[in-house]
């Protein structure tokens, strides 16, 4: 999928928000380059692009992909696994919003 295509949703975040809906909420693009994966999280929830239990999750699936790093044992794969349903639904629904743009 496009959204994480190398497991990273940061960078997904990075290329879309700043520039794209969280855009106007800020000064200038120099600005919104110094956002950081859980800022651009925290805007796009204050600004209801997402729901702040939605943002909880991005910042929570953020973690658990920084974990792939050091820890590949049997309880962080089961962790991942519980999780990746909501995951793809929440992507869906970010695509949604980044595409009402396109649409309008």
């Amino acid at each position: 999928m496009w959204l994480c295509a190398n497991g990273n949703p940061r960078e997904f975040f990075e290329r879309i928000y700043p520039y794209g809906k969280l855009r106007p909420y800020f000064a200038s693009n120099r600005q919104a380059d110094q956002l950081t994966f859980n800022d651009i999280c925290r805007h796009a929830a204050r600004h209801s692009l997402i729901s702040g239990d939605a943002c909880e999750r991005w910042l929570e699936y953020r973690a658990l992909r920084n974990e792939t790093a050091h820890d590949y044992g049997e309880q962080f794969a089961e962790r991942t696994l519980e999780m990746l349903p909501q995951f793809v639904a929440d992507a869906e629904e970010l695509v949604n919003v980044i595409e009402e743009d396109r649409d309008s």
